[in-house]
């Protein structure tokens, strides 16, 4: 079969790689075609048995030790992460605590409008122990 090449004309043959031409040999192994090193010396390629188990064991404890101090690390940052959080917590309860009895009082200075103080100050206490009593009951009874 002719077939016209992009660089002029000829017959084209399918060509099959060689294998031999491809691979490098060195002193201490073979070079394949994607560049892995194969050692072929026979003393070093069989390790006993025993050698094998006890690398395993060395790499067991060591994959082991890892994995403990990863656990210790990933406990750190949760600490630290709930402790800002709860400090962050802590400094809006306490701004809402001031927003609550400033608000308190500006009900107080109102109130004393229609009424003595003294009066104007058991109506807002009163109330606020109502409420309270209130959130107390319901936290009761989902015990």
């Amino acid at each position: 079969m002719n077939i016209t090449s992009a660089t002029g004309t000829g017959s084209m043959k399918r060509r099959q790689p060689e294998l031999a031409s491809k691979l490098v040999s060195d002193v201490h192994g073979v070079k394949t075609m994607n560049n892995r090193e194969t050692n072929r010396l026979p003393a070093t390629q069989r390790e006993s048995f025993t050698e094998l188990l006890g690398q395993l064991a060395s790499n067991s404890a060591t994959m082991v030790h890892d994995e403990i101090e990863l656990v210790i690390q990933r406990i750190r940052e949760k600490v630290r992460s709930v402790r800002l959080g709860g400090l962050i917590f802590v400094t809006g309860a306490l701004t809402i605590f001031a927003a609550f009895i400033f608000f308190c009082a500006a009900l107080f200075f109102k109130l004393t409008y229609y009424m003595t103080p003294f009066i104007a100050a058991l109506v807002i206490s009163g109330g606020l122990a109502f409420i309270g009593i209130v959130i107390v009951f319901i936290g009761y009874r989902q015990l």
